[in-house]
């Protein structure tokens, strides 16, 4: 991001006078012409001294035309020429143009070579033009390599050369270069001066050149100081002499002081455009030159503007060999600040501190103060990544940042970095520094001033730091915050248990009380002696095991569990020390155990104590009102406890809740039967309906199933779901568990009992097996159903009930009725709706499906796999199963317990009544299997065919045949593709 210095002409000597007069007037395509009109008699000369000065002044048009490849070929010609005829006086401008060429590709040590050889000649022959030549060309190079001493005292010999000559437009143009050279050593007011005096000069000598390099200087001088207006204004003014002149190298210049325009002002995108211009316009000039690397650090920085950082990385990895290829230290140094970010913030720390190294080398060595300022921001972010635990060094590499801005007069930088420090001073936690620093900016700013994004984020930031801080143990005005804190509430609703929230209570209180140790010990649980650690801050884990067990001990009085006890001093008390010395040998000097009340059942201590070798004010021993607070803060931390272990059991109440809902949902249920299909549909219908349901089948078609589906998808699904089998419990029994019982309505009734009835108050109550309920009890089951109430036994007042009935039963209640052992009324009552679930022989289409189910539930049980081979599958397939679902599922548990793990199981493991009923172990004609058979293709080979099925009964109308299967027409559309079913 240099300004480029001007470089003064060659003077060729005659012949070819004309050639130079036009070279000098710019006026390159004349020149051109010329040349070539004299090409063949000039190189018909070979080696002689014409021959040599045309060759001189063809090298001078390509390199101020920005061919230098050429500049250097013609420039070496010459170069010999003048040597084999000892042409001394044009060995100079020989070796000076070579020395311009090679500056132009880059190579600046080829370039230095043939300068000091030119500077040598002319000194020989007291040429004082010369002599004036080569020390601006010398300085010119210096100044490209980052050696801003060196230029500046060259170029002071050259402007006392110019002033001894009265040569005034050549001290002007020197003054130019000059103030290029304290733009960048930060004296820039002095910069400002020296170039628009020598603008004023190259405008009033009409040096297009001059007047282009100049206005360029100065617009760079703008953005650096941010006055975005001017700076584009000269860019302008530069681009139109550019253009008429035909500069190259100069448009370059222009494209990429354009880009560092737009990047100051935060337009990456437009900046990246830019740069890429200048990048494609250098690489034309060469591979490796100062306009290529600077150019890939504009966009490397520009890609670290947007976060990009591996491109980053990548642009600057580039820019930084062309730099070092072509010795530019400045450019190196600024190549190696852009990669250290790049690196650090790609996780890349130990390679990122090496790079910032070589940055600070690089730049103090050049000492460009503007880029050693941006130096110090990187250093400041690079360090915040790779050592975030040391909040002093980032700050104080911003602070210097903001001492070399104040050197330059760059107020808005400064700003800038101000801000900067402000979240600097975040991160460390120095809120009350932040918010002053950030209210002295706030108040700086202009009042008609828009904030920008980043400084609105920041004092947002502010605003919840103060938060955080007033709640957190840092706030001196605090008694107890840490366990109050948002963070810790978070933690410990996401904990498995209490101890990481207890963990940070205990820990406030070991700072608050300048403690070496605090240990919150659980004495006793359930009645029982636990000796458990509960939160520990401070010293080992097998210190505080230790006097866990010393606690929990029947016979030690030292740490009792019914008031507190306070050891200001331990000399009295030796077999107390005994029992905590830890394993440095170390013992407390002062102790305090405090009794804590840990939760229902649990009992414990809050033990504090400090140690001799600890700071200075450990020594004397807790104080009594250190006592106090340990007392105060010990109510804390049993409230705290308890808390945490309730909401612990509410937490593990819903996940069971949640789980059980999930397992008794409709899609739980496994079938792909039509019938069963439709059962479940009606059954979704009626979820959130508050009438009795009556569930019919055979014992194991899944009728409790169905139950617990049709609770947990309603809208009872957050109160019980009660069930009771009628067949299970005798009638003594039955009555006062469903409808409860007062305090001694029967022998051994000593308290009021709560019927079940009442417990399922809201829910649902499922009877299983109600055609075993006893006559007796569905009279009182009837008077539930009519009234809501239920009357307790051997009270008089009914209480109102809120419950929803599901019954089920394998019998045929109408033949019960015409038995008289199940009453007429009370079937009605039960039967609003009715469903029939179908046996599993008629559903045998399901059995894969149940077969794969089971397999899966056993595996994740057992831990044991295994396989069925396809002979089996068809034998389970084709059994009639009286036991239906209940039988299946006994079958293939006891196929996987009684099979080795990954075992494939053939049908001589299956029972003796498979083999009874069907002795070929095969399945119906009907159902041909293949060979090679998995479970899969049988549930494939199924699905294809209801597919088929319904679009034939639909006419092919995907629409209808979706609604009828009861899926969505999408996923009909997908298994016809995968099928390959075609609807004609």
């Amino acid at each position: 991001m240099k300004p480029l210095p001007h470089h003064d002409a060659v003077m060729p000597r005659p012949p070819l006078r004309q050639v130079q007069v036009l070279l000098d007037e710019k006026n390159w395509p004349s020149a051109a012409a010329l040349l070539e009109v004299h090409r063949e008699e000039s190189l018909r000369e070979g080696s002689s001294p014409d021959y040599g000065v045309w060759c001189l002044l063809r090298a001078r048009l390509a390199a101020e035309t920005g061919e230098y490849r050429d500049g250097v070929d013609w420039g070496r010609r010459g170069l010999i020429a003048f040597q084999a005829s000892a042409a001394d006086d044009f060995l100079g401008d020989a070796h000076s143009v070579l020395g311009l060429a090679y500056l132009g590709l880059g190579d600046t040590k080829n370039a230095r070579i043939h300068a000091r050889d030119a500077l040598a000649i002319y000194r020989r022959l007291d040429d004082e033009s010369g002599m004036m030549r080569a020390y601006n060309e010398l300085a010119r190079i210096h100044f490209v390599r980052g050696e801003y001493e060196a230029a500046d005292d060259f170029l002071s010999d050259a402007i006392q050369i110019a002033r001894r000559r009265q040569d005034a437009e050549k001290e002007a143009m020197l003054l130019g270069n000059a103030g290029r050279v304290c733009l960048l050593q930060g004296r820039w007011s002095e910069a400002q001066e020296a170039l628009s005096a020598a603008h004023q000069c190259a405008v009033s000598a009409g040096n297009r050149v001059s007047i282009g390099r100049n206005l360029l200087s100065m617009a760079y001088l703008a953005i650096l100081r941010h006055d975005f207006r001017a700076a584009s204004s000269q860019l302008d003014a530069a681009l139109t002499v550019i253009e008429d002149a035909g500069l190259v190298r100069e448009r370059a210049v222009y494209f990429e002081y354009s880009g560092w325009w737009q990047y100051e002002q935060k337009h990456w995108i437009a900046a990246k455009e830019a740069f890429r211009r200048a990048l494609e316009i250098g690489r034309r000039l060469s591979d490796e030159n100062d306009m290529v690397s600077q150019s890939l650090r504009g966009l490397a920085e520009c890609e670290a503007a947007l976060q990009d950082w591996p491109e980053a990385k990548r642009l600057a990895e580039q820019g930084l060999a062309v730099a070092i290829a072509i010795g530019d230290r400045a450019e190196v140094g600024c190549l190696y600040r852009v990669l250290a970010r790049a690196q650090a913030r790609l996780g890349d720390h130990t390679d990122s501190r090496a790079t910032l190294a070589k940055a600070t080398e690089c730049l103090t060595f050049v000492g460009d103060v503007y880029e050693r300022a941006r130096l110090a921001i990187a250093r400041s972010e690079v360090l915040a990544l790779v050592s975030p635990a040391d909040h002093i060094a980032p700050t104080a590499a911003l602070d210097e940042a903001v001492q070399l801005y104040s050197r330059l007069g760059a107020t808005d930088n400064i700003t800038d970095v101000q801000w900067l420090a402000v979240d600097s001073y975040r991160r460390a936690g120095q809120i009350t520094e932040a918010v002053a620093l950030a209210r002295r900016l706030i108040a700086a700013m202009p009042t008609n001033g828009a904030a920008p994004d980043r400084m609105r984020e920041l004092v947002a930031g502010l605003d919840g730091d103060c938060v955080g801080h007033a709640t957190s143990p840092r706030n001196e005005f605090r008694l107890v915050g840490m366990p109050w804190t948002a963070e810790s509430l978070a933690a410990a609703a996401h904990a498995e248990s209490a101890g990481d929230d207890l963990q940070q209570t205990i820990a406030f209180c070991r700072t608050r009380l300048n403690a070496s140790r605090v240990l919150l010990l659980e004495v006793t649980a359930d009645g029982r002696r636990s000796g458990r650690v509960v939160a520990q801050s401070g010293g080992s884990e097998g210190f505080a095991q230790r006097v866990a067990a010393f606690a929990a001990s029947a016979y030690q009085r030292e740490l009792p569990t019914d008031q507190p006890r306070y050891h200001w001093s331990l000399l009295g008390s030796p077999q107390l020390t005994a029992h905590l010395v830890d394993e440095t040998g170390r013992s407390p000097v002062s102790v305090i155990s405090v009794p804590v009340e840990l939760g229902p059942a649990s009992s414990g201590i809050l033990y504090l104590d400090r140690i001799a070798e600890e700071p200075a004010n450990s020594e004397s021993g807790f104080s009594p009102r250190d006592l106090d607070f340990a007392v105060a803060y010990a109510e804390i931390v049993a409230w705290r406890s308890m808390k945490l272990r309730s909401e612990g059991l509410l937490r593990d109440v819903q996940r069971l809740r949640d789980q059980l809902g999930r397992e008794c949902e409709f899609p739980s249920i496994i079938t792909q039967n039509a019938a069963f299909r439709e059962i479940l549909a009606r059954a979704r219908l009626i979820v959130d309906a508050d009438v009795s349901i009556l569930l019919q089948g055979e014992t194991g078609t899944g009728k409790d199933l169905l139950a617990r589906a049709i609770h947990y998808s309603g809208n009872r699904r957050d109160q019980r779901f009660v069930q009771v089998n009628c067949a299970a419990l005798p009638e003594t029994l039955l009555e006062s568990e469903l409808f409860g019982a007062r305090r001694g309505a029967y022998t051994g009734a000593d308290r009021d009992k709560i019927g079940l009835f009442e417990e399922a108050d809201g829910g649902t109550f499922f009877l299983d097996e109600i055609g075993e309920m006893p006559l007796s009890i569905q009279a009182k089951l009837l008077r539930l159903l009519e009234t809501k109430e239920v009357l307790r036994l051997g009270d008089t007042k009914p209480r109102p009930v809120n419950v929803r009935v599901i019954s089920a039963t394998n019998r045929n209640l109408t033949q019960e009725m015409e038995r008289g052992t199940f009453r007429r009324d009370l079937f009605y009552r039960l039967t609003p709706l009715v469903f029939v679930l179908p046996p599993l022989r008629e559903r045998r289409e399901d059995v894969p499906l149940l077969i794969d189910h089971f397999l899966d539930g056993i595996a994740a049980e057992t831990g044991r796999t295994v396989r069925l081979s396809s002979e089996v599958v068809r034998v389970l397939c084709a059994y009639h199963w009286p036991g239906n679902v209940r039988e299946l599922e006994n079958e293939i548990r006891k196929l996987v317990l009684l099979a080795e793990p990954g075992a494939v199981i053939g049908p001589d493991r299956l029972s003796r009544k498979f083999a009874e009923e069907s002795p070929a172990g095969s399945v119906p004609a009907a159902q041909p299997m293949p060979e090679r058979f998995s479970l899969y293709d049988h549930i494939a080979r199924i699905e294809r065919q209801f597919i088929v099925r319904a679009l034939g009964e639909c006419g092919g109308v995907k629409k209808h045949a979706a609604q009828r299967l009861d899926i969505p027409e999408s996923t009909l559309r997908l298994k016809m593709k995968i099928y390959d079913i075609d609807t004609d």
